[in-house]
């Protein structure tokens, strides 16, 4: 997403890894997965509780520590993840989305279905869109680092061409990789608008 932001904003935030996420929500992640909640909507009172202490809190380090605090409560008596999805899922992060679902179907000896049913219930996508969504992950890491050309960026993301990333890229994201740099970077980023068109 490219955001007008305010001046001044306080904001903290915690990205959890599939497995993580699926203990912590004690909820199957399908339930979650592709919808933007509040916190509230999904821990009710004890949201609002840590909402007001990092609020009081006297500075970041001190919000981090309550944040922490408060997850790892919650993880003490969560459930875990199925191992074989649990490895699964790294194995889609080890790889960025390269590795073949059917090479984990085989590692871990679960049927198609089976693997669709449990990936959906503990990381809220079947493993195909997992394994997208991390690879479109790496191609907005690479272009927020400033990667290029385009052309470069869908190889080292082992897409088979530039048209499929850019496909991919704005299947995800509503616009193209080159309507993102130029949004990201509008006075420019030591590219021209016409070199990213062109590229």
């Amino acid at each position: 997403m490219v955001l007008e932001q305010p001046a001044r904003q306080n904001v903290l935030g915690a990205r959890l890894r599939p497995a993580g996420a699926y203990a912590l929500l004690a909820a199957p992640m399908r339930e979650t997965s592709g919808l933007v909640v509040g916190l509230d909507e999904v821990f009710g009172r004890a949201a609002s509780e840590l909402s007001a202490r990092c609020h009081e809190a006297t500075g970041v380090s001190e919000r981090f520590r309550i944040l922490t605090g408060w997850i790892a409560r919650r993880l003490v008596q969560a459930r875990v993840a199925t191992p074989a999805v649990a490895w699964s899922a790294a194995r889609i992060e080890r790889t960025h989305g390269g590795v073949p679902i059917g090479e984990l179907r085989r590692e871990t000896g679960f049927s198609p279905a089976r693997l669709t049913t449990l990936f959906r219930e503990e990381i809220g996508l079947p493993p195909k869109l997992c394994a997208r969504v991390v690879r479109f992950r790496k191609v907005l890491k690479m272009l927020r680092d400033g990667r290029a050309p385009l052309a470069d960026v869908a190889l080292d993301a082992a897409f088979y061409h530039q048209p499929h990333m850019t496909a991919e890229f704005r299947e995800f994201s509503g616009i193209t990789p080159s309507e993102f740099l130029l949004a990201r970077h509008p006075v420019g980023d030591g590219t021209t608008a016409a070199d990213l068109r062109a590229s």
